[in-house]
C-alpha cells in the first residue's frame, strides 16, 4: 500500500514555481516607464481572424510578451505549440510585432526542440540572462 501511494505522488506533475511570473512582471513593469503602456491580456487578431490573449502587450513599442516557466519534469508542448501558433499568426497580421518568449532557465535549460521552434517565431529571451537582454528591450520601448 504504502508503495502504491509513493509511485502515485512520485507521478504527479509538479507546477513551475509562481514566482517567475511575478519577476516577469515586476521586470516588464521595471522597464516600461509609462505603466498604462503595459497591457495584460490584450486582444490581438492574427491573420487567420484568430484572436489571441497574450500575457503582455507593450504598446508604445508593439511587443508581444509570452513567458514561459520550466517544464519540471516533461516540456508542455501543449503550451509551447500554443505560444508558436498564435506568434506565427501575429507574424502574418502583418502589425509588425515584436514577439518575446521569455524562457525560464534558472533552475535548468531547456531542451533545444522548444528553444528552435520558437526562434522560428520570436526573440527567445532566457531569465537568466534578463541583465544582458534588458537594455535592448529598454531600447525598443523608449
Amino acid at each position: 500500500m504504502i508503495r502504491v501511494s509513493d509511485l502515485q505522488l512520485a507521478q504527479r506533475t509538479k507546477k513551475p514555481k509562481n514566482g517567475f511570473y511575478a519577476q516577469v512582471e515586476e521586470l516588464i513593469k521595471e522597464i516600461t516607464p509609462v505603466k498604462e503602456d503595459i497591457e495584460r491580456k490584450k486582444t490581438l487578431e492574427g491573420k487567420s481572424g484568430k484572436k489571441y490573449h497574450p500575457a503582455y502587450f507593450i504598446k508604445n513599442a508593439n511587443a508581444v510578451i509570452e513567458p514561459l516557466a520550466h517544464p519540471v519534469q516533461a516540456v508542455d508542448w501543449t503550451k509551447i505549440a500554443s505560444v508558436f501558433q498564435e506568434f506565427y499568426d501575429l507574424n502574418k497580421a502583418g502589425a509588425n510585432y515584436e514577439l518575446y518568449a521569455i524562457l525560464d532557465d534558472e533552475d535548468n535549460d531547456w531542451p533545444d526542440e522548444p528553444k528552435i521552434l520558437l526562434s522560428d517565431v520570436a526573440k527567445i529571451l532566457l531569465w537568466s540572462r534578463r541583465k544582458q537582454w534588458k537594455d535592448k528591450i529598454l531600447k525598443a520601448v523608449a
